[in-house]
C-alpha cells in the first residue's frame, strides 16, 4: 500500500495534526518543504519525538511543530524501513 495523507489538520499557528495510512508493519516518516519544486525537503519530528512512526491496519495520527511564519507548506509520507 502507498503511504498517504488522509487530513491534515491546523492545531496551533504552529503545530499540525496530520492523520496518514500505510501498510501494517512498515515505518513512515514525514518530510515537508515550503517550495516542493526547489526544497529542501525537511524530515519532520513528531510529538514522540521520532520522525518515523509505525503504521497499523489504522489511519495513524501524529503533531508537530510548523515554523508559524510559514504561509503554505508542503508535506510528503515516505517508507522509513
Amino acid at each position: 500500500m502507498t503511504p498517504q495523507i488522509s487530513g491534515l489538520t491546523i492545531e496551533s499557528p504552529d503545530r499540525v495534526r496530520l492523520a496518514r495510512q500505510g501498510e501494517a508493519g512498515r515505518l513512515y516518516g514525514v518530510q515537508s518543504t515550503v517550495n516542493p519544486a526547489k526544497g529542501p525537503w525537511a524530515r519532520v519530528n513528531f510529538s514522540t519525538r521520532t520522525n518515523s512512526i509505525l503504521a497499523t491496519n489504522e489511519l495513524v495520527e501524529a503533531t508537530f511543530a510548523v515554523p508559524s511564519a510559514d504561509t503554505s507548506r508542503f508535506f510528503r509520507v515516505l517508507e522509513a524501513n
